[in-house]
């Protein structure tokens, strides 16, 4: 094929994408809704596709340029879709008329990318498997990992004179180990041994937004119909053999030789078979419950399911934990003086009856800075979903917008956490602002809210908790001139920093 030929085809292919894309410029238009003009196949995007901004500065600006709208318009590639900037608004789409916007934009993969029905048909069995029982069961789990990640850094601390520690390197090792552990591997140590197949295995998972990621992306945007036909997937083959081998093999196993351990799989297996107990706790017939229970005895799902299921709770554990330790040990190297306040909640603990499930989540203060922290870093920094039927939005000031089927909405979580409408002093890090006050119930977004909230949230409070206190139990986090006095956003679709961020720690017990 000469290259006239070819260079033909490539305008010929320009010339669609530009006619596809001002055709959806009066998507726009038509409805009377604020938009920024759009680049040729990039939309508003073009920037992160090119590795200059992230997604998350993108959106803020827009929100922030266009502040006295309630509705944005955005060109994601070619794909129209609507930022939603009142929060009013959030919440009669989280919650008030949460049925019209019941299902999520995602990978092929996950939860997320279930249907409401699909999703509905397993929520019950979920929210049995993370409520409070099922994670104080897991919590001995998490200190063993915590274990780990103190001996680990005790053999960093003799070996390193100024102790500087890459804190996000740190959260991978330890948020792996923990998933890894509760999940239902019982041998993992990727202190030790850095070709742990479960960390590359993450460490692909965390990527999955790279150049890689946005190409595919890309043609899922451009060229939808074609990307279905070719199957192409976000999540590769490999991982999910190993989610099959890691979830379904293993349930099989444990089942033949009758083998439990109180962790994910046995939850699940327990699940499979309607048999769902939680070790060592008494379940009363007035156990609320009770229903969730009955429920799942007569549900039998695919091992699609149960993959998903798996693949979920390693995937968003990870990313969410990782990125919630980084950015929280991070604020508590600059805020001395709340690191000193809540190592003295912590000796107060240590002095009386030690680390427990219910002493942990039950601090005040340690539940104010991780709040704080993921307000002002949310690891999640948008919230997206469609519109499954039409609805006629009308606010009790008289606004008036009709939302249409198929629709895409983003609900811009870290520009309402740093808005000074919601939020007073909103780039302080400030946790007492959760003491006893009283927060708009869609201005606070770290999980979502409404019937499609992160259902791992428990799980994920938990572990970050564990690890923040066992930590600022043994060492105290110290800035050094490797610490970055800035953040900056790297180029992604999701939250990821710039900068790789050290500290210093020093030891407050020495054996």
């Amino acid at each position: 094929m000469s290259s006239l030929v070819v260079f033909a085809i490539f305008c010929a292919v320009l010339y669609f994408i530009h006619r596809k894309l001002r055709e959806n410029v009066t998507f726009f238009k038509r409805r009377k809704i604020i938009y920024d003009e759009p680049a040729v196949i990039f939309g508003n995007v073009g920037s992160v596709f090119f590795g200059k901004r992230s997604f998350v500065e993108i959106l803020t600006e827009t929100y922030e340029r266009h502040w006295r709208e309630r509705i944005v318009g955005i060109f994601n590639f070619n794909k129209p879709q609507l930022i939603i900037c009142d929060t009013k608004i959030v919440k009669s789409i989280l919650i008030e008329n949460f049925d019209h916007f019941v299902n999520q934009v995602s990978d092929s993969q996950s939860l997320e990318s279930l249907n409401y029905h699909q999703w509905n048909e397993i929520k019950n069995s979920l929210d049995v498997i993370f409520d409070d029982r099922s994670m104080k069961q897991m919590f001995e789990l998490m200190l063993e990992s915590t274990d780990k990640m103190i001996e680990y850094l005790n053999y960093k601390e003799e070996n390193d004179k100024e102790f500087l520690v890459d804190i996000k390197e740190v959260s991978k090792k330890f948020c792996v180990n923990s998933l890894a552990s509760c999940l239902g591997a019982q041998k993992v140590n990727c202190y030790r041994n850095k070709n742990e197949n479960i960390f590359k295995i993450a460490e692909k998972i965390s990527n999955n937004f790279g150049l890689i990621g946005h190409l595919k992306y890309l043609i899922s945007s451009v060229f939808p119909n074609f990307y279905k036909a070719m199957n192409i997937q976000l999540v590769d083959s490999q991982t999910k053999e190993f989610f099959n081998q890691a979830v379904i093999e293993e349930m099989k196993v444990r089942q033949v030789k009758k083998i439990t351990r109180p962790d994910m799989i046995q939850l699940l297996l327990e699940a499979k078979n309607g048999q769902l107990h939680h070790y060592g706790m008494e379940l009363s017939s007035n156990d609320g419950n009770n229903e969730n229970l009955r429920k799942m005895k007569h549900i039998t799902w695919p091992d699609e399911y149960y993959i998903a299921i798996g693949y979920s709770f390693f995937s968003k554990g990870y990313r969410l934990s990782v990125n919630v330790l980084q950015m929280l040990r991070y604020e508590l190297a600059k805020n001395y003086d709340i690191q000193m306040e809540l190592i003295d909640e912590i000796d107060e603990i240590n002095e009386r009856d030690g680390i427990t499930f219910e002493n942990v989540n039950n601090m005040k203060l340690l539940n104010g800075i991780v709040s704080e922290s993921i307000r002002l870093w949310p690891p999640a920094t948008t919230i997206n979903r469609m519109c499954t039927k039409t609805y006629q939005l009308i606010t009790d000031d008289g606004y008036k917008f009709e939302f249409q089927k198929g629709d895409e909405l983003i609900i811009p979580t870290f520009a309402i956490h740093h808005d000074p409408k919601h939020f007073d002093n909103p780039l302080t890090f400030e946790p007492h602002r959760f003491d006893n006050k009283q927060i708009g119930e869609a201005d606070y977004l770290p999980f979502s809210i409404g019937p499609h909230s992160c259902i791992l949230r428990n799980f994920a409070m938990q572990l970050v908790k564990i690890f923040i206190y066992q930590l600022l139990t043994h060492f105290t986090l110290e800035m050094c001139h490797k610490t970055p006095s800035t953040i900056q956003l790297k180029s992604s679709f999701e939250f990821d920093v710039r900068e790789k961020i050290y500290v210093r720690l020093k030891s407050r017990i020495r054996n």
